[in-house]
């Protein structure tokens, strides 16, 4: 794909450049005069220069071959552009540096890096969002840990999604809309994964390109049938895609994908390399009031399962029954007895 570059040193980032732009920028030297050479007489002669659609598009591949280099942004340097520098994040710590077009960035957070604090008031909504689950803290910090990869461009180094389940009113709907604001423009998109199994999957694969994380509110409950092309998005292996009226190009994306819906939706791909790709989160919810299980409940032997499957796909120690319903006691899941056997009041389960 023939793009232009162009370094801007007091922003710290390279800004790509529209190829209409450049086209307009050839079609200006029309009627300028060019030189053709010496007269008779041994002087220089001129002529006006006649600018035709073919000759700008030639101009512009032409140049574009010049000036081009191969994986010039795949081998930027880790870290995020603020208005006051580049931070660099590594085993050292975090750094703030000065400007350098070696760093390579292409994206610009519009404000200054805080040196000091924390955001506690982000965390807060996290942890109210994730309590009362055993595992809130490690929620908080996987999510935290996924968004600073997409910021700096390097989710796809953990072929893992993300996606939150949940019936509503638990707060995965303010997750995802606190996320967008932290990108702009082409680098966030908000692709279905149904959508690159379709007949013009193409199209919605070349979005990615420039995006650096993949936000959906609202997941389909279709079947999703492009099992391969969302495997090669979330981990970052080369992809096909095509803009409307351009030639097909391959890339490598890098943006990480953070789904949210009602329920999980059906897929044609079973196999392991698949499943693997996602980090499933679900919401954990409980009834507050004593003896109140008229909610959504789910039997024990049925929660059981659902635990131990996802015990084994995440390589988790895998608690026996018993020690699983103690643990549900422990963290106050209500539950009683019926004619059906034990239910407990659980809308969804928890799991990462």
């Amino acid at each position: 794909l023939s793009k232009f570059w162009s370094y801007r040193g007091d922003l710290g980032i390279w800004i790509d450049i529209e190829a209409a732009e450049v086209h307009q920028e050839i079609h200006r030297l029309d009627r300028c005069l060019v030189y053709k050479g010496l007269d008779r007489q041994g002087q220089p002669r001129h002529t006006p220069l006649q600018v035709s659609d073919s000759l700008v598009k030639g101009v512009f591949n032409v140049g574009a071959q010049a000036v081009a280099r191969r994986d010039f942004f795949a081998k930027c340097d880790e870290g995020l552009t603020f208005s006051n520098g580049f931070v660099r994040a590594d085993r050292d710590g975090v750094r703030l540096e000065p400007f350098d077009s070696d760093q390579r960035s292409t994206y610009r957070m519009p404000m200054s890096f805080p040196t000091k604090g924390e955001p506690s008031l982000f965390l807060q909504t996290l942890r109210e969002i994730f309590q009362p689950d055993f595992d809130c803290e490690d929620k908080v910090r996987m999510v935290c840990e996924m968004i600073g990869a997409c910021l700096v461009g390097q989710a796809t180094r953990y072929q893992q999604g993300m996606i939150f389940v949940g019936d509503g009113a638990n707060g995965k709907s303010l997750l995802i809309n606190i996320i967008s604001t932290l990108f702009q423009g082409k680098t966030i998109t908000a692709i279905k994964p149904q959508d690159l199994g379709g007949r013009d999957h193409h199209y919605y694969v070349a979005a990615l390109a420039d995006s650096r994380v993949n936000l959906l509110n609202e997941l389909p409950a279709s079947k999703i049938w492009g099992g391969a092309a969302i495997k090669s998005a979330i981990t970052g292996d080369p992809l096909v895609g095509r803009r409307i009226a351009q030639d097909p190009f391959t890339f490598r994306p890098r943006a990480g994908w953070m789904l949210a819906g009602n329920a999980l939706p059906s897929v044609s791909d079973v196999t392991p390399g698949f499943f693997r790709r996602d980090s499933v989160a679900f919401f954990l919810k409980t009834r507050t009031e004593e003896g109140d299980l008229d909610g959504k409940c789910m039997g024990a032997t049925k929660l059981f399962k659902k635990y131990s499957a996802w015990a084994r796909l995440s390589r988790q120690e895998e608690l026996s029954n018993t020690s699983f319903g103690m643990r549900l006691r422990k963290l106050g899941v209500q539950s009683k007895k019926t004619n059906m056997g034990r239910v407990y009041a659980i809308q969804m389960i928890s799991a990462h």
